[in-house]
């Protein structure tokens, strides 16, 4: 795939995004494992937000070729190294993304797989949002406090969005 990056410095804070990071036969794959965690291990998912995947997905997924593909799309920009948490989030109707920022982590790392509305992307304590572009990834300091965008339920029930976190310490 060609990809593309681009920087944004808002507040001091960079921002990098790359562009057209996997296949729609990786995407498709990787919905399938995310919902396939939400439905069938409850005990995995969040109790505080849940639509989100326990915080180690990567790792029960890492040998397939799908979940090894996005992992090579973040190496350019954290290095080669396995990231220390990642976790999958589903918003949907029953939004509940609040904020909050991932302490002593220098580098997180989110994947848009599906943003059908991307103008309901990461928020920062400033106002401004960043879009969430549909086969993306965004790379930012952790330590920046941050918010998932919450749709409106009647968007957010007909058009779910998955993001994909990758927090490298």
């Amino acid at each position: 795939m060609t990809d593309s990056l681009q920087k944004i410095v808002i507040d001091n804070n960079e921002f990098i995004r790359k562009f057209n990071i996997l296949n729609n036969e990786d995407r498709l794959l990787i919905k399938k494992d995310i919902d396939w965690e939400l439905t069938n291990r409850p005990d995995s998912v969040s109790l505080t937000s849940p639509h989100q995947t326990s915080p180690n997905i990567f790792n029960q997924y890492k040998n397939t070729n799908h979940w090894q593909n996005l992992h090579k799309a973040f190496s350019e920009i954290s290095g080669d190294s396995v990231p220390d948490y990642t976790w999958a989030n589903l918003s949907n109707e029953e939004n509940r993304y609040g904020w909050h920022d991932h302490k002593k982590v220098k580098l997180t790392c989110v994947y848009y797989l599906i943003s059908p509305y991307p103008e309901f992307g990461t928020k920062l304590q400033n106002g401004v949002v960043l879009e969430a572009l549909e086969n993306s990834i965004l790379f930012f300091n952790g330590s920046i406090t941050h918010s998932v965008t919450n749709m409106p339920p009647i968007l957010g029930k007909f058009n779910h969005r998955y993001s994909i976190v990758f927090d490298y310490k």
